[in-house]
């Protein structure tokens, strides 16, 4: 069935009692009305099909965001562990040398010296192990303004998990370790830019993002207030800033109840 040339429409007045007014519309302007229906129709199905897209996406941005932290956490988790070990390691390698063991030789007659139990009532002077240094963080690693807080986050409530505060600055700006410690780490990841991890003793890990440039690298000795990084944008942050997190024996914990009172300002 085609369209007809002209189409009646009756329009009547709001209360229903004045005269009803009729117009006619050509062929070509109910073609045009219909098509233009038509194409409000399809974009609004296409825009509904592209929020429904992008929600989805963001939902898988996120559980790989939630994935990658969760894979930091166990890493960081596993060099906290290994530095341990090494630290007992030492230890006891530096306790068979004060025994009189060689230290070549200190591992392999371990277990045969710790066997042997000397009888009851004789006294082995046997001196001290030396302890490691476990002194925590005692200064704000760069001057600015605290733009975001610690929080330990609740999914349940849509609070997103923070580790660290975030400091802002100006890119250039010195970065200098809160203590006395060893680089564990020097590298780049996709949230954090540059970033490097430096250990304190054996309860305190220190980390440091976003950064500009990293003057440091693994197996370097820094003193507590020595330069090791310029701040930056690196990473995913819209504004210049320093990332700052404290680790206690693997979990991390608010830099507020470390350090005292505020970074200095700039």
């Amino acid at each position: 069935m085609g369209i007809p040339a002209k189409t009646r429409v009756t329009l009547a007045s709001a209360d229903g009692g004045g005269p009803r007014r009729e117009f006619s519309l050509s062929r070509r302007a109910t073609v045009l009305l219909a098509a233009l229906f038509l194409i409000l129709l399809v974009v609004a199905v296409l825009q509904l099909g592209e929020a429904l897209i992008a929600r989805e996406q963001r939902a898988t941005i996120d559980e790989l965001e939630r994935q990658l932290a969760e894979t930091r956490d166990e890493l960081l988790k596993s060099r906290i562990a290994q530095a341990e070990l090494e630290q007992t390691r030492l230890l006891q390698e530096e306790l068979m040398v004060m025994l009189g063991v060689p230290r070549s030789d200190s591992l392999s007659a371990l277990a045969d010296t710790l066997c042997d139990v000397p009888p009851v009532g004789v006294s082995v002077d046997v001196p001290p192990a030396p302890e490691a240094a476990t002194a925590p963080p005692s200064r704000w690693p760069a001057a600015g303004v605290i733009i975001r807080e610690f929080t330990h986050g609740d999914s349940s409530a849509g609070v997103e998990e923070h580790r660290g505060v975030d400091i802002a600055g100006e890119v250039g700006d010195p970065v200098v370790a809160a203590a006395e410690g060893d680089v564990d780490f020097v590298g780049t990841d996709e949230v954090l830019g540059n970033y490097l991890e430096i250990r304190h003793g054996l309860d305190y890990v220190t980390i440091y993002g976003h950064c500009s440039w990293v003057g440091v690298g693994p197996g370097h000795r820094v003193r507590a207030g020595e330069k090791i990084a310029k701040m930056g944008h690196s990473g995913q942050t819209a504004i210049t800033q320093l990332h700052f997190e404290v680790w206690k024996r693997g979990e991390a914990v608010d830099p507020r109840k470390i350090l005292a009172g505020e970074p200095a300002p700039r």
